[in-house]
């Protein structure tokens, strides 16, 4: 199976749908009609905005000024009882039919997701008064509260996971010799159960973002400085492939390995 069947099967997005579409500067007047002084809602806003944020950088463009709101971190505010806080968990938790990586599905189920959270949580949880309304739920503000060692104990794993084992491993899988890069914070499962995953599929992990790296799993509060190597990257030419966690669960789940019971 390879990287683009998944990116398909997934966003239904083809390398001709691509071709034909306009580039960023021939809508990004438009796009600044949508975002200038308005509040953007987003699920897990800080992966798109850093996207945002480089792609206006590396294409010479001045970002408009708006506010911003996380609903990954607004649910986890407002349930923090679930277990699971993605888009689809939430919206089937709610009850709202969602047809999940179809965009304008995401946006409206984003969308109904804020207007129901909003109401059970507390204005003191959120800064009512900056650019990032949620900014106060962070990885940081998570440090404060538990303790460094603990933080980050949960984004680190094995450093014998950094050898990566090919012997008998699926070569068909996209993940094989493929050198992978996490950064954020899952939801699902800790970074060192999603390490040793990868690797079992015969994935090379990596700390660092090269040229190289053929697949980027983000989280919640992924690295900006990661981010933004990436969006540079990808305008150089790089066939880096970026996967949210429920792609890169997808990804797990394919393979023929894979432990369902």
């Amino acid at each position: 199976m390879r990287a683009g069947a998944v990116h398909f099967s997934v966003h239904r997005i083809t390398l001709s749908d691509l071709e034909v579409s306009p580039k960023l500067e021939q809508v990004w007047e438009q796009l600044c009609g949508f975002l200038d002084g308005e509040l953007v809602v987003a699920h897990n806003a800080e992966f798109d905005l850093a996207v945002l944020r480089s792609a206006a950088g590396l294409n010479n463009l001045i970002l408009p000024s708006f506010r911003s709101l996380c609903t990954l971190k607004l649910a986890r505010l407002a349930y923090p009882d679930l277990e699971h806080h993605g888009l689809s968990d939430m919206c089937e938790h709610l009850g709202v039919a969602l047809a999940h990586h179809d965009y304008l599905e995401d946006a409206r189920g984003c969308a109904e997701l804020a207007v129901r959270a909003l109401p059970l949580v507390h204005d003191s949880q959120l800064d009512l008064y900056g650019t990032n309304l949620t900014s106060s739920s962070s990885f940081e503000k998570e440090v404060r509260k538990h303790g460094y060692d603990e933080a980050k104990k949960a984004k680190d794993f094995d450093r014998s996971l950094l050898r990566p084992d090919f012997e008998g491993r699926d070569n068909s899988h996209p993940f094989y010799k493929a050198k992978v890069v996490f950064t954020g914070d899952l939801v699902s499962m800790d970074r060192q159960e999603a390490a040793s995953r990868v690797q079992q599929l015969g994935a090379d992990i990596n700390q660092s973002i090269s040229k190289l790296t053929k697949f980027v799993i983000v989280g919640a509060s992924p690295g900006p400085s990661k981010m933004a190597k990436v969006a540079a990257l990808k305008a150089a030419g790089a066939d880096i492939n970026v996967l949210e966690e429920d792609e890169f669960r997808a990804m797990l789940d394919s393979s023929p390995t894979h432990d369902r019971s």
